[in-house]
């Protein structure tokens, strides 16, 4: 049986249970549906679902107005005090002309369906369609040249007989019962496990081959063509100012590895950025066409990741590991001066907009002094405007704009008024020290109408490092906990741990990151957690005697572990928990494109399976099952991956050969991610599961 005073977080005292035990907040409190909480109402799953957020913000080029796309169509918000958005077209992925004077964008053909690049002219307010490419085209990136050419990708049939390497093309599999998929040495990357469990519910689709080439539409002429025809695979494409040249991104396998400079005319490329050790995307002009910045991460060390710049003539490159930027770059533009970048990036539970001077690498806060959570697209002005979204722990969703001259972003919209009206809990950045002395830091909210005096049941969500930042709560993915928790009476607790295969990203130091990796690295995991958990036990929030604790992919190993560790949790979720066998994670590594991923960079463990099985039998906690003691909830969609469906069932079973208390839900028409009524059905059992076990121990009968 585990120790329920885990190593890896002090002792709580007997004098801090007692106060627990008499300070705890009724059960009646707890799991109230329906009514109100200090005059506001108690939220619910389906309130969360109406908020609305907006993607793919562009400024016009004088920043007099953004664009943007929200509930699958394009809207046009002006940037001057008051303003209201208008619906401009359905459709996504909208771009500006370089007059500002029309908008092309991606949308559907009323004659096939298809996905086509239209253009909507703001003065004569009318939208066509402009291309008719056959088997339609990406919803990538797409870019407006200043000789009215628009660049975008298409998928087009693999044609071996290309410039490129030869690559594999697979024997299909018949849609007839008894052919098989014919898979030797030299077939192609992935499909070895492709459809394995979805093959229970009917047959495998026929494999078709394709590749993403560039195609470019003259607006003048009217005519599309295809630009490049070498099967490289081409992503993100962008005009150079002057429309003579385009940067994109390049896959290797299933990875943008490279970028390349195309000729807008003859298609001709050169070699920009190469290497495959590293992940390349957002390839964006400097405003003079001198260089070009992009965003980096390496595949094999997330030490290695951040933003970097190159010279558009291949002359050199400033970054990958050292230079520019080195962070956890989710967005970036360049500011109109050309002198500095724009990006937002992960910075402890934060992700705020700062400015980077490009030249000394010295960095900044833009436009907004709390620390708020990044929620969408950079985008910069000719005129130096900057927009971007940004959520804050009262709000889920804000447009910002920071003026030209301007030291404070304002807000220009809003589009959840009703959250004002809701039974919202009070969220705070909770920070400690773990019991090796690193820096912590969560997210709590606590319970809606919360008083100090009284302690509360605790719902742990373990989600990893990173991904719960100072936004408001509101994933509704079965597994994570939100303001739905606190709205009921739930103190609600982000720790975001490390997990061993997130070692390098998550380290401060190179102690810390040895620490983390291999199977030692859950002893770390489960310290991150418990460490905060009992910061808010001594605080007299959390009640000591009950604690739940819930998790969906990453988040659903941190519970694993936490339950082989520990069995101070009173129930656990587990959501298609990610790598409880890392046997055979290790095992379905399939080829990705002649480099076989090493198993030791994804575990940290350092030695290939082969050459120490026994390291990775310590690290897969399916086979350290028999340890746990908390009534334990499992689900999973029957057409997951089997690298997460397998192990799930495998858990499943030694905890009911054991004899624990374990359920498992298998949804058989869902994925990674649940979606319909298995969504809904899912999130409804887990909350009630959670307030079975969460109730009074004198009223948990009645």
């Amino acid at each position: 049986m585990p120790d329920s005073s885990s190593p890896a977080r002090p002792f709580t005292t007997l004098f801090a249970i007692a106060v627990a035990l008499a300070t705890s907040i009724p059960s009646s409190v707890v799991g109230q549906s329906a009514g109100e909480v200090s005059g506001r109402k108690v939220i619910t799953f389906a309130d969360l679902q109406t908020i609305r957020g907006a993607t793919g913000l562009k400024l016009s080029p004088d920043g007099e107005r953004i664009v943007f796309q929200q509930g699958g169509a394009i809207w046009i918000l002006s940037t001057a005090p008051g303003g209201v958005p208008r619906e401009a077209a359905t459709g996504s992925h909208p771009t500006w002309s370089p007059t500002g004077t029309a908008l092309a964008f991606y949308g559907r053909s009323a004659e096939s369906n298809e996905l086509q690049v239209f253009k909507y002219d703001l003065l004569a307010d009318r939208r066509e369609q402009v291309t008719n490419v056959k088997g339609g085209v990406i919803a990538d990136r797409i870019d407006w040249s200043v000789e009215d050419k628009l660049v975008f990708s298409a998928q087009v049939p693999f044609d071996a007989t290309s410039d490129s390497a030869a690559r594999p093309v697979p024997e299909p599999a018949s849609t007839e019962r008894g052919t098989p998929l014919v898979l030797r040495q030299g077939s192609p990357d992935g499909h070895a496990l492709a459809g394995i469990l979805a093959a229970v519910s009917g047959p495998r689709s026929q494999v078709v081959e394709t590749v993403s080439e560039l195609f470019v539409h003259d607006l003048a002429a009217g005519g599309t063509r295809q630009l490049t025809h070498d099967a490289a695979g081409y992503y993100s494409p962008a005009w150079s100012p002057d429309g003579e040249r385009i940067v994109c991104a390049s896959r290797d396998g299933v990875y943008e590895a490279t970028l390349y400079l195309i000729d807008g005319v003859t298609g001709e490329r050169t070699l920009l950025v190469p290497g495959l050790e590293t992940k390349k995307f957002n390839p964006t002009w400097s405003p003079d066409g001198r260089q070009v910045a992009y965003i980096y991460h390496s595949f094999t060390d997330s030490d290695i990741h951040g933003a970097a710049v190159v010279a558009a003539d291949g002359s050199g490159t400033i970054g990958e590991g050292s230079g520019v930027l080195s962070a956890l770059v989710e967005d970036l533009a360049w500011s109109a001066d050309g002198r500095s970048l724009l990006v937002s990036y992960t910075d402890g539970v934060a992700k705020p907009v700062f400015k980077v001077d490009v030249a000394t690498g010295e960095t900044r806060t833009v436009g907004s002094a709390h620390q708020a959570a990044f929620t969408g697209t950079l985008t910069v002005s000719r005129s130096g405007a900057v927009a971007w979204a940004e959520g804050r722990g009262d709000t889920p969703f804000a447009m910002r704009l920071l003026r030209p001259g301007s030291s404070e972003a304002e807000e220009i919209y809003d589009p959840n008024p009703q959250v004002r009206t809701w039974a919202l809990g009070e969220q705070e950045v909770v920070r400690w020290k773990n019991s090796r002395g690193h820096d912590r830091a969560g997210i709590l909210i606590k319970p809606a109408g919360y008083d100090s005096g009284v302690r509360y049941p605790l719902v742990v969500s373990a989600y990893s490092q990173g991904t719960h930042l100072n936004g408001f709560q509101r994933v509704t993915d079965p597994g994570f906990a939100n303001q739905a928790y606190a709205s009921r009476g739930y103190a609600v607790f982000f720790p975001g741990p490390r997990l061993p295969w997130m070692y390098g990203a998550a380290a401060r130091s190179e102690a810390e990151s040895e620490a983390i990796r291999g199977a030692d690295g859950w002893d770390l995991t489960v310290d991150d957690v418990e460490s905060g958990v009992d910061v808010l036990i001594e605080r007299g929030i959390a009640d000591p005697d009950r604690l739940a604790v819930m998790g969906y992919s990453n988040g659903g190993a941190a519970v694993a572990a936490l339950i082989t560790r520990t069995s101070r949790y009173r129930a656990a979720v587990a959501v298609a928990p990610a790598n409880l066998n890392w046997v055979q994670q290790a095992l379905f590594q399939d080829n990705m494109s002649g480099r076989w991923l090493s198993t030791k960079t994804f575990t940290g463990i350092g030695e290939e399976l082969w050459e120490n099985p026994m390291a990775y039998v310590r690290g897969s906690l399916v086979f350290q099952m028999r340890n746990v003691e908390t009534p334990v909830l499992l689900a999973v969609g029957d057409l997951d991956h089997p690298s997460f469906a397998l192990p799930t069932i495998e858990a499943y079973l030694a905890l009911r050969r054991e004899g624990k208390d374990v359920t498992l839900l298998r949804y058989p028409d869902q994925r990674h991610s649940f979606h319909g009524r298995a969504h809904q059905d899912l999130r409804d059992r887990i909350m009630a599961f959670v307030e079975r076990h969460l109730a009074r121990q004198d009223e948990a009968g009645s």
